[in-house]
C-alpha cells in the first residue's frame, strides 16, 4: 500500500511538471507569436515610411524590429545602410536642388531686370539661363522670350526704318536702299509701306546731278575768259557775268578744271544722284618781269633802257555751299 502511493504520488509530480512546461510552451509561443506581429508592424511600418521619404522614422522602425528580431540583423542592417545612404543622397540632392533654385532666381531676377531696362539680348540670354536650370518651367519662359524676340524685331525695324530715312534725306541712296531692304525683311507684313519708299530712292539713284557753274565778276582789271571741263570735257567757257549748268548722269569723284597757259585750277566733286553742286570761277592776274630788256622813247626826246613785263593769269576755281552759290547765281542775268 505505501509503494503504490507512492509511485501515485510521483505520477502526480510528473503530471504537475509536464502540465508547467505545457504552461510555459504555451507562454512562450504566445509571447513568441506577439513578437512576430510586432516585428511584422515594425517592418511594414518602416517600408510604408521609407516609401514615403520618412526616412527617420523608417530608420527608427526597422531598429525597433531588430530588436525583437536580433536575428535578423544581417537583413535588417542592410535595410539601415540603405536609409542612410537614401538620406546622405536626399541631403546633397536637396543642397542642389536649393542652388539650382537659387542660380534660377537670379537669372530671372536678372532678365527681368534686363527687360525693363530694354536690353533685350541680355534679358534673353537670361532666360535661355533660367531655361537651362529648369526646363520644366519652359511654357512660361519660352513666352518671355518670344517677347524679347518681338521687342528686338521691332527695335532693329525700326533702327533699319530710320536709318533709311536720315540716309536718304542725306541723298545717301544706296545705303537708304539697303536700309529699307533689311526692314523689309524683318517684316514683309510692311511691304505695302515699305516698296513704294524703295521704288522712290531707286528713282533718286537715277536721277542726275546738277552742276551749276558761274562767274561773276573778275579780280584782274584785263578781261580774260577761259574753258572749264568736268573730267577733261569743255562744259563752258567763263568770263565776266557768265553761269552755265551741267546734268551730271554717272556718279562719283569728277574734277572741274580750267588752264591758262599752263596754270591750272581744279576742284574735285563727289557726285551723288541728286545732289547740287555749284563751282564759282574767277581769274586772278599779276605782272611779272620777263628779264628782257628794251629801249623806249621818253617824253623829251631821249631814249632809255627798260626791263620788259607781262601779266600772268591764273584760273580760280571754288566749290560753294549751295546757300551761298545759290543766290550769287541766280543773280547773275
Amino acid at each position: 500500500m505505501g509503494q503504490l502511493n507512492k509511485e501515485l504520488e510521483a505520477q502526480k509530480e510528473r503530471e504537475a511538471r509536464e502540465r508547467q512546461l505545457e504552461q510555459e510552451r504555451q507562454k512562450a509561443e504566445q509571447e513568441r507569436l506577439q513578437n512576430e506581429i510586432k516585428y511584422q508592424k515594425f517592418i511594414e511600418s518602416a517600408e510604408s515610411n521609407f516609401n514615403r521619404q520618412n526616412y527617420e522614422q523608417a530608420k527608427h522602425d526597422y531598429e525597433e524590429a531588430l530588436k525583437i528580431k536580433p536575428s535578423e540583423r544581417a537583413v535588417i542592417n542592410s535595410k539601415i545602410a540603405e536609409i542612410d545612404r537614401t538620406i546622405k543622397e536626399a541631403e546633397q540632392n536637396r543642397v542642389k536642388e536649393a542652388e539650382r533654385d537659387r542660380k534660377y532666381q537670379a537669372a530671372i531676377t536678372s532678365a527681368e531686370s534686363n527687360f525693363n531696362q530694354r536690353k533685350y539680348e541680355q534679358a534673353k540670354q537670361d532666360y535661355e539661363s533660367a531655361l537651362a536650370l529648369k526646363p520644366e518651367n519652359a511654357a512660361s519662359i519660352n513666352s518671355k522670350i518670344a517677347e524679347i524676340d518681338k521687342r528686338i524685331l521691332d527695335e532693329q525695324y525700326q533702327k533699319a526704318i530710320s536709318s533709311a530715312e536720315s540716309n536718304f534725306n542725306q541723298r545717301k541712296y544706296e545705303q537708304a536702299m539697303q536700309d529699307y531692304k533689311s526692314a523689309l525683311a524683318l517684316k514683309p507684313e510692311n511691304a505695302a509701306s515699305i516698296n513704294p519708299k524703295i521704288a522712290e530712292v531707286n528713282k533718286k539713284m537715277t536721277e542726275p546731278a546738277t552742276l551749276y557753274i558761274y562767274r561773276k565778276r573778275q579780280l584782274s582789271i584785263f578781261p580774260k575768259h577761259y574753258d572749264i571741263s568736268l573730267d577733261k570735257v569743255v562744259v563752258g567757257n567763263s568770263t565776266t557775268n557768265w553761269k552755265t549748268s551741267v546734268a551730271v548722269k554717272t556718279f562719283g569723284t569728277k574734277t572741274v578744271s580750267a588752264t591758262i597757259g599752263g596754270r591750272k585750277a581744279e576742284v574735285s566733286i563727289n557726285f551723288e544722284p541728286g545732289g547740287v553742286y555749284y563751282v564759282r570761277s574767277d581769274v586772278d592776274s599779276k605782272t611779272v618781269k620777263t628779264g628782257e630788256w628794251g629801249t623806249r622813247t621818253k617824253s623829251n626826246g631821249t631814249t632809255e633802257r627798260y626791263e620788259k613785263t607781262e601779266i600772268i593769269y591764273t584760273p580760280i576755281l571754288q566749290l560753294v555751299d549751295k546757300s551761298v552759290g545759290k543766290p550769287e547765281f541766280d543773280a547773275i542775268k
